[in-house]
């Protein structure tokens, strides 16, 4: 459990850091490859752009139930370390700022942030320890 915790932390501090460095930040570094500071209302790829309270609500309820899951499940404490410290990062962001901060731009994908990588990884872990599973 305490790794659980301290993973969680560092994430969402690095997170934080990232998103307050690049703010306002347009620097193209390679032709495939720019910080790009995006301010994000909407959820996955900008999509439903002004429901910041459904994805905070969404946000919080997803938190209950992965930490809920992660006590039954000790074995994928990766990746609800990963998903729950996306999900505090960007929320963070949701309640204090009614936006999440992007900045990672590969030009032919949406714009995303440390919070988005740690989601994904997350869930790539737990999709892969289903399907070996099975």
């Amino acid at each position: 459990m305490k790794k659980f915790f301290s993973l969680i932390v560092l994430i969402i501090i690095l997170d934080q850091i990232t998103k307050l460095f690049t703010e306002n930040l347009h620097i193209k570094l390679f032709d495939f490859f720019r910080i790009n500071y995006v301010e994000n209302t909407g959820a996955l790829f900008g999509i439903l752009p002004g429901f910041n309270i459904l994805f905070i609500t969404f946000s919080i309820i997803s938190l209950i139930v992965l930490v809920t899951w992660a006590y039954y499940e000790k074995k994928y404490w990766l990746s609800f370390s990963l998903i729950t410290a996306g999900l505090i990062g960007n929320l963070i962001d949701r309640i204090f700022l009614s936006y999440v901060r992007d900045f990672i731009d590969f030009i032919i994908w949406p714009v995303f942030n440390i919070a988005d990588i740690s989601i994904c990884i997350g869930v790539f872990i737990i999709l892969y320890y289903l399907i070996k599973k099975k």
